[in-house]
């Protein structure tokens, strides 16, 4: 008995370890305006990749290192084939997200994409920065701050 409580013990005392590791590891300042715009305009040529890469493959909605979702999709998840793209092209996008350090792609309309390179917090309650394609308009989020960098290219924060 007294081993099977030790045992349980150290497991609980693992997961606040590993639980604490995770909440102090990540960046707690966002970068500066400055930041994002040096970031973007060393790697501009590649988000404009990406959105040509997007205007062939319509149906992408969201992709992360971990989950694709199709366009209009909320929860779960997509399979390459479903938004019709090939492992090798996700694949793709993966290794780019990865070289522009963005954690996630969204488009948000057929004509608006963001690119989210920084972000902290938890589900419901997330701080975000990183760059967005506009070439129509601004999106109505009264909760976002946008700033032109050179349209149709803007950065953004909520």
């Amino acid at each position: 008995m007294a081993t099977r409580r030790a045992a349980w013990v150290v497991v609980f005392a693992g997961s606040l370890t590993i639980l604490a590791l995770a909440c102090f590891s990540r960046p707690s300042r966002p970068p500066s305006d400055e930041e994002v715009l040096q970031q973007f305009m060393h790697d501009s040529a590649t988000y404009q990749r990406v959105i040509t890469m997007l205007a062939a493959d319509t149906n992408i909605g969201t992709i992360t290192s971990d989950f694709l979702w199709r366009v209009g999709q909320v929860y779960g998840r997509a399979s390459a084939a479903e938004v019709g793209i090939t492992e090798a092209r996700l694949a793709e996008y993966r290794r780019i997200l990865g070289a522009l350090r963005a954690s996630s792609l969204h488009r948000w309309a057929p004509d608006q994409v963001a690119f989210v390179t920084w972000a902290t917090g938890f589900a419901g309650n997330t701080h975000h920065r990183g760059i967005a394609w506009l070439p129509e308009r601004t999106p109505q989020r009264a909760w976002m701050r946008f700033r032109v960098i050179a349209a149709p290219w803007y950065m953004f924060e909520d």
